[in-house]
């Protein structure tokens, strides 16, 4: 080891930065504690940002029995030993859900004695009343005691994200609940600027509830959850008072909200400048979930300050057609409007934009586009004299629908069969004509496009 440290810093370095920070992880962590001078060339490869699949069993020691676990607690009894490396720590994000696929020897392992003692210390130290409670289920491998461990012992954090499994929020409760003693909210969290939490099991509504003490984090801009369902026995409306959140990008992913919760929660933000929605898989429309019509009134609040606006309902009953589906109203009164993901189905031809609009991005295609498309280019000479990028995404995996072809080719038939390849010729044609003298540039995300831009069709 002496004459290891006798090479140059810039070779070191060099043999430390190749070094993985997700596989090797374990090693980077043994390199911090070997000597002041690889530690410090070691922590700007490894604490600056540190993601972990708690569920992974692809970085273990020869000698060490296999467990989901064992990298983060190595890394957790690091934090400890060395507090200096834990305020260098900004980012973390772990994913603590647990899947089919997990062994039984997955979710157990032996530690060593000293990494026991370490950590016994570290949960002593935790200004919490269970600390006891917290250390027996960190030794029978729960993940939550070593995620409440980790945010305490990281005061310089801003991101932090985390896939919630069947735990829940159990044992996190004093990282965003109210001091009652004084009123204010828990420090260990302060920081925060960005949060995600994935409950791959769908939180129940006590759960969800807990998700409100969260939202409130004084430092806390951007916030991710998945798997919200509205359709939950007693789920909460959220009823948080106007104006009281610090909150100004909110993202739901593969959720089913109803507008009463949605309106609430942007409203209560200060100043939402970006609202992603994305639905899970719908087979047909939910009878709990907020309707395209009723998106101008939920976001209505928050009109002046929104620059993103992302919804995608997902739904994939075939049996439906254009004019079943509810449309969008108009979103001229979005004025500082710059980005707009939607989708066709909810989409009037005439639908009316913000001049502000830079970029328009309209997934899930299936019906035809020409008369939409002859609108936008007429309203990019006048009204829409911004707009500078329009992409359209085919909903199926051949765009027929939205070519306007009767008939269903297939990808065999666009590679063999010559009528159908002269089809699609004509109507990219006509596209192409159509947005000739646009403002814009169009684009389609199609393999069949991007063929026919080189003539290949």
């Amino acid at each position: 080891m002496a004459s290891f440290l006798n090479f140059p810093d810039e070779i070191l370095l060099l043999i430390v930065s190749s070094l993985d920070t997700f596989r090797d992880s374990r090693a980077l962590l043994s390199v911090c504690l070997t000597s002041k001078k690889l530690c410090a060339i070691a922590q700007s490869v490894l604490y600056t940002e540190y993601s972990r699949s708690i569920h992974c069993h692809c970085c273990h020691g020869e000698k060490t029995k296999p467990g989901r676990l064992i990298p983060f607690i190595y890394f957790i009894r690091t934090l400890i030993s060395r507090p200096d490396l834990a305020a260098r720590v900004r980012s973390i994000a772990i994913d603590a859900r647990e899947f089919d696929t997990d062994a039984l020897e997955t979710k157990s392992a032996n530690i060593d004695v000293d990494t026991i003692g370490i950590l016994a210390k570290g949960f002593q130290r935790l200004p919490v009343r269970n600390r006891d409670k917290l250390l027996m289920d960190a030794m029978m491998m729960k993940t939550n005691p070593f995620i409440l461990m980790a945010a305490f012992l990281m005061p310089n954090l801003n991101s932090f994200q985390v896939s919630i499994g069947g735990e829940g929020l159990v044992h996190l409760e004093p990282l965003y609940r109210a001091d009652l003693k004084n009123g204010r909210s828990s420090a260990y969290l302060s920081q925060i600027k960005s949060l995600s939490i994935e409950d791959f099991q769908r939180p129940e509504s006590m759960v969800v509830e807990n998700l409100i003490h969260l939202l409130h984090l004084p430092k806390l801009e951007e916030v991710s959850f998945e798997f919200l369902d509205a359709e939950a026995d007693n789920f909460p409306t959220f009823d948080i008072p106007p104006w009281s959140l610090n909150v100004s990008h909110l993202t739901f992913k593969n959720s089913c909200l109803d507008s009463g919760t949605l309106t609430n929660l942007v409203a209560a933000c200060k100043c939402l400048q970006s609202f992603f929605y994305k639905s899970w898989w719908n087979e047909e429309p939910s009878v709990v979930e907020f309707s395209a019509d009723e998106l101008g009134l939920i976001l209505s609040s928050q009109a002046n300050n929104l620059r993103f606006i992302c919804v995608a309902f997902e739904v994939t009953d075939l049996s439906l057609l254009w004019e079943d589906y509810p449309k969008f109203s108009s979103f001229a009164s979005f004025t500082n409007l710059f980005s707009l993901d939607i989708e066709q189905r909810s989409l009037e031809p005439s639908t009316e934009f913000p001049a502000s609009l830079t970029t328009l991005v309209i997934r899930c295609c299936e019906f035809p586009i020409f008369q939409m498309l002859e609108i936008l280019t007429e309203r990019s000479e006048s009204d829409l004299v911004n707009l500078e990028v329009v992409l359209l995404e085919p909903k199926f995996t051949v765009p027929n629908g939205m070519l306007g072809i009767a008939r269903r080719f297939s990808h065999a038939d666009i590679t063999n069969n010559r009528s159908c390849r002269l089809r699609f010729r004509r109507a990219y044609t006509r596209v192409k004509k159509i947005v000739e003298m646009a403002g814009f540039v169009l684009g389609i995300n199609h393999q069949t496009w991007d063929d026919f831009q080189m003539g290949e069709i």
